[in-house]
């Protein structure tokens, strides 16, 4: 008869117990083989109360076999909610406040660093700058407004007409501008060749790169007026012939509630005045007649609000609402004869940003920065 053996292993680290039949063998008769396995069946139980989270190996005749019985799997033993750290409400709040916290540092961070991920410069500057500045804006006059309404308060109106000479000439040509005309007629000249049915294009034509081969092409006895005038060497800002390369605007040295000072053509509202009129009466009471211009829009173009002081409130009004319409310039001069302000100018919006943060202020110049 062939000796069997059977050995049962507990988990790493502890000692085979091993059973033979010898052992299971009665004095005088053989088992048999059912009561073998009984038998082997009885030790693994005695195994498995000894180490339940161990797994059971049993070896059949030299060979390894894993007994996948329901009754040898174990479960992780659950935690005893006695046993578990009590954290109290206020430690619980102040933890997760952290974490935010910790959180939003690192979006904040990132957002830093998208800044400057493409230059070393930062990125919408201006629009973040405009936004500081509109928002700030918006609130105080929605303050205004509410103070206005408890007190019981109208607003004067008024309309303000910009009178825009737009640009005559082209502006400066930038670097890369030059650069990049110069490499297109280089291109053109020395690049691919289309057939002439195509283009109707002579390739071996001379063809000018630079203004002073451009200039050289005029007809004979043809001077182009200059970009440059007199009036900008000399400083003159009381004619429209200046500043040919950007846009000028009419200002006037005028004022009725807040004292002399450079603003626009303004004019109060009268009764059933739609604001374009009242914007065409503001160009001809203050600098007269003789200005022709063109109303591309009958809507105003921006609006601006500034209440009195508590002592000037006397009249019913607890300020200004001031409504700009914008116009473009055709021809004329203004008549120093018959114009009802001080003085008048044409001038550029630095240069009226300039004169109108010396009078009235950055918060006001902001304004005119914004609106010119």
């Amino acid at each position: 008869m062939r000796m069997l053996s059977a050995t049962v292993r507990r988990g790493m680290g502890t000692r085979p117990r091993a059973v033979t039949l010898a052992n299971l063998r009665c004095a005088s008769t053989v088992t048999s083989t059912s009561t073998v396995t009984s038998s082997l069946r009885a030790t693994v139980t005695a195994s498995k109360e000894n180490n339940k989270h161990s797994p059971t190996t049993v070896w059949h005749c030299g060979a390894p076999t894993r007994l996948l019985t329901s009754s040898f799997a174990t479960k992780a033993k659950k935690e005893d909610p006695a046993a578990t750290t009590t954290i109290g409400y206020l430690a619980q709040k102040k933890a997760a406040k952290e974490q935010r916290r910790e959180k939003y540092q690192i979006k904040q961070d990132r957002l830093e660093r998208l800044v400057t991920r493409q230059s070393s410069k930062p990125r919408d500057e201006k629009k973040r700058a405009f936004r500081s500045w509109f928002v700030k804006k918006k609130v105080d006059e929605e303050f205004m407004n509410r103070k206005a309404r408890q007190a019981n308060l109208q607003w004067k109106m008024q309309v303000a007409c910009i009178v825009e000479r737009v640009q005559v000439v082209l502006p400066d040509k930038q670097e890369w501008e030059t650069e990049y005309e110069n490499l297109k007629t280089h291109l053109f000249k020395y690049g691919v060749q289309y057939p002439k049915e195509l283009f109707n294009v002579d390739h071996d034509q001379i063809v000018a790169e630079t203004d002073e081969e451009l200039l050289e092409l005029l007809p004979k006895g043809f001077t182009p007026a200059p970009r440059e005038t007199e009036a900008d060497e000399t400083g003159d800002v009381r004619t429209t012939n200046r500043k040919l390369k950007t846009s000028i605007f009419l200002a006037v040295q005028d004022g009725e509630d807040k004292g002399l000072h450079w603003q626009l053509p303004t004019v109060t509202l009268n009764t059933d005045e739609m604001l374009l009129e009242a914007a065409k009466r503001a160009v001809k009471e203050k600098v007269g007649e003789e200005v022709e211009f063109w109303c591309p829009s009958n809507s105003p173009f921006a609006v601006d609000m500034m209440a009195f002081p508590e002592d000037q409130r006397k009249d019913g009004f607890y300020g200004t609402k001031t409504f700009f319409v914008k116009v473009q310039y055709d021809e004329g001069d203004v008549s120093e004869q018959t114009m009802a302000v001080k003085d008048f100018a044409w001038l550029e919006r630095t240069e009226m940003v300039e004169r109108v943060q010396k009078e009235q202020g950055d918060y006001e110049s902001k304004f005119y920065q914004y609106m010119l």
